[in-house]
């Protein structure tokens, strides 16, 4: 509940309202003070990999919520790339860095991947548990389609134009046939939003 009211806040009004959050933390996560503190201290992508370079990554397990408050995130140091990508943009917002999320998919009824990206001086930070984990400098490109084409050697997935890019970390990680033509409108949105950087 808490990664929602924060996120919703930070729409609404731009910044991050942490600070509202303090006497709601609940019990078995950090306490939301000691969230703020440790946000405040990343103030680069190098910073942001650094910290999170320990973390480990776990697939959702039954039960678990899709998206983990900041908190259990940080008390927990595991998650999967939606709590990477979700942190990420916390700590981008706090700090008024221009950033985007974004969802990956390979293809129909396929598993997809969220990552943060952080824009600074024309360059493309991607954060999440992919640049993270085990790295200790933050890497960065300076053409979307480039980062596309890492991620797709990464994750050796199908041709790029295949793919199915929105500007939303959903919930539900696997598109139906449904979602088809609104994926496709939202790809549009991300060409849009990163136009100088297809290139």
């Amino acid at each position: 509940m808490e990664v929602y009211i924060r996120v919703l806040m930070s729409i609404i009004f731009g910044i991050n309202l942490n600070f509202i959050l303090i006497s709601m933390n609940p019990p078995d996560q950090l306490p939301a003070k000691r969230v703020i503190e440790i946000q405040r201290t990343l103030t680069t992508p190098d910073s942001v990999v650094k910290y999170l370079s320990r973390f480990k990554y776990k697939f959702d397990q039954l039960g678990e919520p899709d998206i983990k408050p900041s908190g259990l995130f940080l008390k927990d140091r595991i998650g999967d790339c939606k709590d990477f990508t979700w942190f990420a943009n916390e700590v981008a917002i706090m700090h008024k860095i221009d950033s985007r999320m974004i969802t990956m998919w390979p293809g129909k009824n396929q598993n997809g991947h969220a990552v943060c990206l952080w824009l600074i001086d024309g360059k493309i930070y991607p954060l999440c548990n992919v640049t993270c984990i085990g790295k200790y400098k933050a890497r960065y490109f300076t053409n979307m389609n480039n980062l596309l084409e890492w991620y797709r050697e990464k994750f050796n997935w199908g041709r790029i134009n295949d793919w199915w890019v929105t500007s939303v970390v959903d919930d539900d990680m696997i598109p139906d046939e449904k979602y088809v033509r609104q994926t496709i409108l939202e790809f549009k949105t991300v060409k849009d939003r990163f136009k100088r950087y297809f290139k």
